[in-house]
């Protein structure tokens, strides 16, 4: 009986040791450690919700594409872009005066004022006029000129009996160069008066020893011609105007006491012809000289 009571314990140690020492190994005690150095505070983090990426999706019913956002795929966004710092702005760039131009297109550039002599010897009605011109370029394609003319001689033939005729010529011209060098298209207005001073020995046979003996007539007319003009050096000027016409358009004056107290009518109609036909008649210049200097 002892006997059995001995290996009754014996089989019940066997058995419940293994079960002792698994509780043992598994059962473990946590003892609080104390960090000598404290721990910083995190700072505050933002935290940004994912940014996602649409991608597109076919509707079965119409066929439409949808779009939907794939979470975890960031968007590429816009590349960040370069500060832009303002400067000033660049003065612009000056080309030397008459840069790539003819010699007389730098002179007028650089040269505003002009002033000279003139010769018209081939000119209707009075010839051989002389004269002064004064021009004002304000840019070097064209300029404004005004012109003097003054002629007086005794004119043969039919208008003999005019006797001592002067003629006096006020121009006011624009000379347009379209971007030539010398080549030059002039136009504007004129004044042009006309005196006749009668002989005595027709004076004295029309009129009857009546003291009248002067024929005069003012008139406007327009202007225009062609020419060139060249510059020599630095200022001294060349310009010759090829052809002028100046046709006459407006009376302003017509003075005729002559042809009242002409006792011949033969005389009176002949001196009545004569000043009609100077009203009329354009006043034509051929290779009218100019020699000038530039300031």
């Amino acid at each position: 009986m002892v006997f059995a009571k001995i290996i009754l314990k014996f089989c019940f140690l066997i058995f419940t040791m293994p079960c002792l020492v698994l509780a043992q190994t598994n059962t473990t005690v946590e003892i609080p450690t104390v960090d000598p150095k404290p721990k910083k505070k995190q700072s505050r983090v933002q935290i940004r919700k994912e940014d996602t990426t649409q991608v597109p999706r076919t509707s079965p019913a119409s066929g439409d594409p949808i779009m939907t956002e794939m979470p975890g795929t960031p968007h590429p966004g816009p590349a960040p872009s370069t500060p832009v710092i303002p400067t000033a702005p660049l003065p612009p760039v000056m080309e030397e005066p008459g840069k790539d131009l003819g010699i007389s297109q730098k002179a007028r550039a650089l040269h505003t004022w002009y002033a000279g002599l003139e010769s018209s010897i081939f000119d209707l009605v009075i010839p051989n006029k002389l004269g002064v011109v004064v021009g004002w370029q304000k840019a070097m394609g064209h300029a404004y000129e005004f012109e003097y003319l003054k002629g007086s001689v005794g004119l043969p033939g039919p208008l003999e009996k005019f006797g001592n005729v002067t003629e006096d010529r006020f121009t006011w011209i624009r000379r347009s160069y379209f971007h030539t060098n010398s080549f030059n298209l002039f136009y504007g207005l004129h004044l042009n008066r006309f005196e006749s001073h009668v002989g005595s020995a027709i004076l004295n046979r029309v009129t009857g020893g009546q003291s009248v003996d002067l024929l005069a007539l003012e008139s406007w007319g327009s202007t225009i011609g062609i020419g060139n003009r060249w510059v020599m050096g630095e200022r001294v000027s060349l310009g010759i105007d090829w052809i002028t016409y100046a046709q006459p358009l407006i009376i302003t004056r017509s003075q005729s006491e002559l042809f009242n107290a002409a006792n011949d009518s033969s005389d009176s109609n002949d001196l009545k012809s004569g000043f009609n036909y100077v009203k009329k008649f354009p006043r034509i210049s051929i290779f009218k000289v100019q020699l000038g200097f530039l300031f």
